[in-house]
C-alpha cells in the first residue's frame, strides 16, 4: 500500500486556505480559528488516548505519526500500513510525504465517499498534510500539524529512549477530549483507536530492527 516512490500527485499547500476542500472548512476569524484547529488536535489526543494508553509507542514524532495514519487507512480500507523493507533511499527524511501520499489516496473513495465521517477525514487531512513553514534565518521547512503538535506539547516519556509511553496527564486530557468532541469526531476516533495496538506493534518492531536508536 505505501508506495516505493513518492508520485507527488497528492495536493500540498504552504498555508491555509489554498482551495483544497478541507482546508476551505476552517473559520476566518482568529478566535474561531483557533477553537476549530484546536479540535483537529484534540482529535489526534483522543486517538492516542483511547488506542495507546499504557502501550508501548514510537518518541519519535514522525513514527507516532506513521502510526496514527495506518490506524486511520486501516479503519476506512481494512488493511494495515507497513513500513517498507527495504526503505526507499528517501524514506527517513521523508515519512510524512508517503504517509500523506497513502493517506489522500486511500481513506476517500472515488465518489468521495468514506467509511469515516467526512468531518473526521476533512480534520485528519488537516492534521496530516505537510505544510511549508518559513522560520528565518533557517530554511523553509516542511511538517505537518501532528508533527509540530507532538513536538510542542511532547506527550511522551522517553526516558531518553525512541520508545516509551504516553505520559499520564496526556491520556487524561485525551479521555477528556473524546468525552467532549461532537459525535461526528468521537466515533471515527473510536474506531481507529481500536487500530492503533497493531500499528505500535508494526512500528516499533521496524524501530527496534532497523535502527540504534
Amino acid at each position: 500500500m505505501l508506495p516505493a516512490k513518492l508520485s507527488h500527485d497528492a495536493p500540498t499547500c504552504h498555508g491555509y486556505g489554498e482551495e483544497l476542500w478541507f482546508d476551505a472548512e476552517v473559520p476566518s476569524g482568529l478566535k474561531e480559528k483557533v477553537d476549530f484547529l484546536r479540535r483537529d488536535s484534540d482529535c489526534i489526543g483522543a486517538i492516542l488516548s483511547a488506542g495507546v494508553g499504557s502501550l508501548k509507542c514510537p518518541m519519535v514524532a514522525e513514527w507516532i505519526s506513521f502510526a496514527v495514519a495506518g490506524a486511520i487507512i486501516a479503519a476506512a480500507t481494512g488493511k494495515y500500513l507497513i513500513p517498507p523493507d527495504p526503505e526507499p533511499f528517501d524514506f527517513p527524511e521523508k515519512i510524512e510525504d508517503y504517509v500523506w501520499e497513502t493517506l489522500w489516496k486511500t481513506v476517500l473513495q472515488k465518489d468521495g465517499q468514506t467509511t469515516l465521517s467526512r468531518e473526521f477525514i476533512a480534520a485528519m487531512f488537516r492534521v496530516f498534510l505537510p505544510r511549508e513553514h518559513h522560520a528565518p534565518p533557517d530554511h523553509p521547512y516542511r511538517e505537518s500539524e501532528f508533527v509540530s503538535w507532538w513536538n510542542a506539547i511532547q506527550p511522551g516519556d522517553r526516558l531518553f529512549s525512541s520508545i516509551g509511553h504516553l505520559r499520564i496527564d496526556a491520556v487524561e486530557s485525551g479521555n477528556k477530549a473524546l468525552r467532549n468532541l461532537p459525535h461526528a469526531l468521537t466515533v471515527p476516533a473510536t474506531i481507529v483507536s481500536q487500530h492503533v495496538p497493531m500499528m505500535l506493534e508494526i512500528v516499533v518492531n521496524r524501530i527496534q530492527k532497523t535502527y540504534l536508536w
